[in-house]
């Protein structure tokens, strides 16, 4: 079955540039970002070209989570995973070598379970690596939860 999503093996150099920009201006900063878009905008496919262009991210290792692939969609899962993202960078020489972005792909699939404990997760993971770490969020409506800052949103 061909995938609704085009896929190109090799995207046109100047691929959404100026949301590209953006993204790649705050990571810089150390914060992170929510691209907000309706189903079937571009966000995944914008996810896909970032991890695959190691050209304009070459200082950044880029870890992509599809929310869309997990099988266990609770919160301690999905914290397991984030964790082991991140701690998988820092673990490798006991700090980090390069800025990591964390592209979490399809975000609002965990919405139902974005409880107090996932948030505190995240808010620790921020805190922690605040340095080092950077997400951006998929999402098809800005998050507002808690007491985290989940980034400023760019629209699709």
């Amino acid at each position: 079955m061909k995938s609704a999503i085009p896929y190109f093996r090799n995207f046109p150099k100047d691929f959404k540039k100026e949301i590209v920009d953006k993204i790649i201006a705050a990571v810089r900063e150390g914060k992170n970002l929510q691209l907000v878009g309706l189903k079937g905008s571009g966000k995944s496919l914008l996810f896909r070209y970032l991890s695959s262009n190691q050209k304009i991210l070459s200082d950044f290792n880029i870890y992509q989570i599809d929310f869309n692939l997990i099988s266990e969609k609770s919160a301690s899962a999905v914290s397991k995973l984030i964790l082991e993202k991140t701690s998988q960078e820092e673990s490798k020489i006991g700090t980090f070598e390069k800025k990591t972005i964390i592209l979490a792909d399809s975000f609002e699939n965990i919405n139902d379970i974005l409880d107090d404990f996932l948030v505190r997760v995240f808010k620790a993971i921020s805190d922690r690596y605040r340095d080092f770490v950077s997400f951006v969020f998929s999402v098809d409506r800005p998050i507002e939860s808690g007491n985290v800052y989940w980034g400023k949103a760019i629209y699709m």
